[in-house]
């Protein structure tokens, strides 16, 4: 180890305990979810982030902004939290010009730009809580570094429906649509092992509990982030009408709309995917059916030899990967050398200047 780098990880161990760079779940006192700044707990802001679009957050928001106490934000999704990467770059990047002559934590600053960003909508919405959603999980881990004084509500919802949905609506392939519904399960399956509940501050709802038992979730999810449930009006909630259903909101053209529809006869989202194919069923549980379990999901499950199954699975997987994943790679390769630029920075020891040149890094 270099002097250099002897010096700076001292000074991150003087000034954080240990170096702000690690993860929660490799903190010495294990997962802790508090306010450095005072962020306040009643009246805190209610998240809502959905495992993927389709998952019903448009929903969810409906039923909350029900209560008098609440308030949406405009726009209805604030994307904040799947972006919030970037956040973190500047704050270690802010970090390696401050260490070790301030006395301030990294905590502090996540903190602050979090009350930033919600001071754009607290200010309209008065004495009312503020309810936002987001249909990703993307830095799922990222969120109580910077709303450390939120609830959050994460919402998942079987994924075959959330494919099928996303088929419908988006055009989204049957292939990529699994992968990312896995992935994105992955992450909160890991979250939810490092965080647990994350001090009280986070609840996991599923869709179909939500629906099938209305009432009883609901009350289940007002007690959580604590909104007095006899102020709530039920019977609104019951009647809600529907916004971007993939099976009633349709234009002429064929295209999902978000203009309020009465509930119908053919609004059952319960049942998308029951007239999925073999194939579709032995593919999407090749891909996710430990993460449809995990959530306590049940399977299509076929009976017979497995040879000839496994062996088109992995035909698929290898076609996946000569065609999709290449294209997606592409797609995504500019904005991952964005990300992992500063980090290369940092792990050379340098960094940038004010006019954007690269500098040695000082201790």
């Amino acid at each position: 180890m270099s002097s250099r780098t002897s010096k700076r990880l001292r000074g991150q161990l003087r000034i954080a305990g240990m170096p702000h760079s690690l993860s929660w779940r490799q903190r010495p006192h294990g997962w802790e979810v508090r306010s450095e700044l005072g962020m306040e707990i009643d009246g805190a802001p209610i998240f809502i982030m959905g495992i993927m679009p389709r998952s019903g957050t448009v929903w969810l928001r409906q039923l909350l902004l029900q209560h008098p106490r609440c308030a949406g934000t405009s726009p209805w999704e604030d994307w904040l939290v799947p972006h919030a990467h970037w956040l973190q770059h500047f704050v270690e990047d802010v970090f390696d010009y401050w260490q070790p002559r301030t006395e301030v934590r990294p905590e502090w600053l996540y903190e602050g730009l979090g009350k930033g960003l919600l001071s754009i909508w607290e200010g309209r919405i008065g004495e009312k809580r503020l309810v936002t959603k987001t249909p990703s999980v993307r830095n799922l881990d990222l969120f109580f570094r910077f709303f450390p004084g939120a609830y959050l509500l994460v919402l998942v919802r079987d994924g075959r429906a959330v494919v099928e949905s996303a088929a419908r609506t988006s055009g989204l392939d049957y292939e990529t649509g699994a992968r990312r519904w896995a992935r994105a399960a992955r992450e909160i399956l890991k979250f939810r092992q490092e965080a647990g509940d994350a001090g009280g501050r986070m609840l996991v709802v599923r869709y179909e509990d939500l629906y099938s038992s209305l009432n009883t979730e609901l009350r289940r999810i007002l007690e959580f982030v604590r909104l007095p449930v006899d102020e709530y009006d039920f019977d609104a909630a019951r009647n809600l009408p529907v916004r971007g259903s993939s099976a009633v909101s349709r234009t002429s053209s064929d295209r999902v709309h978000w203009t309020p529809v009465e509930k119908t006869s053919d609004f059952r989202p319960l049942s998308r995917w029951q007239h999925w194919t073999r194939f579709r069923h032995e593919r999407f549980n090749w891909i996710a059916a430990s993460y449809l379990e995990a959530f306590g999901y049940e399977p299509v499950r076929f009976g017979g030899p497995r040879a000839f199954w496994a062996a088109l699975n992995v035909a698929s997987d290898v076609r996946w990967w000569l065609t999709l994943a290449p294209r997606a790679a592409r797609r995504h390769f500019p904005g991952y050398l964005r990300l992992i630029a500063p980090r290369w920075a940092r792990g050379t020891g340098r960094t940038r200047s004010a006019w954007g040149r690269t500098t040695p890094g000082k201790a």
